[in-house]
């Protein structure tokens, strides 16, 4: 029974690490992945996964309001607003539910 409650706790904290890009960008997944001793951990591969993710968006970001700058951006940007909230929550509810999630379509710049 300890071990469930301490998978649910695990799974929790991992969906709450995805949450957590949406606020902190790549910061509180950056805190997460270098806290964890063990790289290979359900909560280190969440957290790898919601870095790589602010990452890649972060790049898409600085893309999108340069592009704004030349007129043709205006169209990625509501994409792309909706995309740093959707992905994230899709991201933590899937991992509360105990099952691994990757984004799709991003850089794995940590692997």
């Amino acid at each position: 029974m300890q071990q469930q409650a301490a998978a649910t706790d695990t799974q929790n904290f991992a969906a709450l690490v995805h949450i957590a890009g949406i606020f902190t960008f790549f910061v509180g997944p950056l805190v997460v992945y270098l806290a964890r001793p063990e790289r290979d951990d359900v909560l280190a591969l969440n957290a790898k996964e919601a870095l790589n993710f602010q990452l890649t968006l972060a790049l898409a970001w600085v893309f999108t309001i340069i592009s704004i700058l030349l007129f043709f951006g205006l169209l990625l940007f509501p994409f792309l607003a909706f995309a740093s909230v959707a992905l994230p929550v899709w991201a933590a509810v899937v991992t509360a539910r105990g099952e691994a999630f990757r984004y799709p379509f991003i850089i794995r710049w940590i692997r």
